[in-house]
């Protein structure tokens, strides 16, 4: 029996072999057929396009390489290149991460598959480049930014103030229909993100469509307070949208998107993104992403002596613990703010002591 499991086993690896022989396959196409094999089915759309990307852009020399060929050392020095140890057009340590992880999954899938012996991201380490992926506009950046958006002439740019005053994820917002926003109470209602499916080989052809999924997790369901201005600007901008719509025919549903494409329906990343860039350098901002805003939001907020747990609340996370990991930084800076308001206490006390001792 065990000379009989021996053979097949055999026999199965030359099968492999094969399919896919070891010298040719390159890192780039063995990726592309993990992904579209192992992966399709179980990620979503922003997460498989963010592979294709990390193929496409950050493989480098490694792409075209032989997957047996490829050893620790050229993946850590590559990783090492990535990052530019913190340069103008290195990559932050976050996304280097994000970058680390995939090759990790792919080469796995390839000793899995005996085309390698042993995973040559094993050990890999993330350089530190001094690049905070997660930064915070400073109140100048800020202003610079609004004021970008009043004279940009697209309404629909409205959503980067939203996101500046509710901390709200871009997904959330490019999702929210009118019947999310009630202007009475002064509420918007995250229910759900608009999510980008993403489905291979359709007649040939891949194919992307946006849709509304509920949130991830339970805690990013909630009710979010707007500011009083915030407030009056929602409704002028509802009152310009329904005229919009009136001059190119839609009718009104209060399930239409809160911030739709050109032909009212669900607003395309691409689409978005064309206009947001043009909108930063308007503001004359350079490395300012979408979750920039959201980073902005809790900024101003502990700089405002809201307390963590309200920020947690507002921003749909997890818990408490995952917004203090965040924003560690500034919960230190903060902590110093709060802890030299003590000053005049403890002199307080002091002077009372001196006072009593002298009476003594």
């Amino acid at each position: 029996l065990d000379i009989k499991i021996e053979e097949l086993n055999i026999l199965d690896r030359r099968r492999t072999e094969q399919a896919f022989p070891t010298r040719n396959i390159t890192l780039a196409n063995w990726s592309h057929l993990c992904l579209n094999t192992f992966c399709a089915s179980s990620i979503g759309g922003n997460t498989y396009v963010g592979y294709e990307r990390y193929i496409r852009l950050h493989f480098g020399k490694l792409a075209d390489m032989p997957i047996s060929k490829i050893t620790n050392i050229m993946v850590q020095k590559h990783i090492n290149d990535l990052s530019r140890l913190g340069g103008k057009d290195g990559i932050s340590e976050a996304y280097l991460t994000r970058i680390k992880v995939f090759l990790h999954m792919v080469f796995d899938y390839a000793v899995r598959n005996d085309l390698i012996v042993v995973n040559p991201t094993l050990g890999v380490k993330i350089p530190k480049t001094g690049w905070n992926e997660n930064r915070a506009l400073t109140k100048e950046e800020e202003l610079w930014l609004v004021t970008a958006v009043r004279e940009f002439g697209k309404p629909l740019m409205f959503i980067v103030v939203v996101a500046l005053y509710t901390g709200c994820r871009k997904g959330e917002l490019m999702g929210l229909k009118w019947r999310h926003i009630d202007f009475e109470n002064r509420a918007i209602k995250i229910d759900s993100q608009l999510v980008r499916e993403y489905t291979p080989f359709i007649e040939g052809e891949t194919k992307t469509v946006y849709i509304p999924k509920a949130p991830k997790t339970k805690n990013s369901k909630r009710v979010i307070h707007m500011i009083e201005p915030l407030a009056q600007e929602f409704i002028e901008y509802k009152r310009n949208h329904l005229q919009w719509k009136t001059a190119r025919g839609f009718d009104h549903s209060e399930d239409d998107f809160v911030f739709p494409s050109r032909n009212n329906t669900a607003l395309g990343d691409a689409t978005f993104y064309r206009m947001y860039h043009k909108l930063l350098k308007k503001a004359g901002l350079g490395n300012a992403n979408f979750h920039t805003l959201r980073h902005t939001f809790a900024t101003r907020c502990l700089e405002s002596d809201i307390n963590l747990l309200s920020i947690s609340k507002t921003m749909g996370h997890s818990s408490i613990k995952v917004t203090g990991d965040i924003y560690i930084h500034m919960t230190a800076t903060h902590q110093k703010v709060c802890l030299d308001k003590l000053v005049d206490s403890y002199y307080t006390i002091r002077q009372q002591e001196t006072s009593s001792c002298s009476d003594n």
